[in-house]
């Protein structure tokens, strides 16, 4: 059964995004992250061999912590992690 993730709440464009459980399940989820945050978090997820430091450039200039892309990081590539053991498990299941 796939994990609920609960959402984030929203954010403002102008305030810094905190690492918070809110934010770290948005990102794992794919549920919707203020930009720059929520297309990194995208690429993570889907395209993780694309991105190059001027990503990360940008999510410091648009006022991103290190810990706050970290987290962004590390939860996206989790959740994208667990949804392919959740498919491949219920890949498995289908066919016992």
């Amino acid at each position: 059964m796939p994990r609920a993730l609960p959402t984030c709440a929203a954010w403002s464009s102008t305030r810094p995004l905190p690492p918070t459980g809110a934010v770290r399940a948005a990102a794992a989820s794919g549920a919707a992250l203020p930009e720059p945050a929520g297309s990194y978090a995208a690429n993570v997820r889907n395209a993780s061999y694309r991105i190059t430091g001027a990503d990360l450039a940008g999510l410091h200039a648009a006022g991103l912590s290190d810990d706050a892309v970290f987290e962004i990081t590390i939860a996206a590539a989790v959740g994208a992690a667990l949804r392919g053991l959740d498919a491949g498990m219920r890949a498995v299941r289908e066919q016992a």
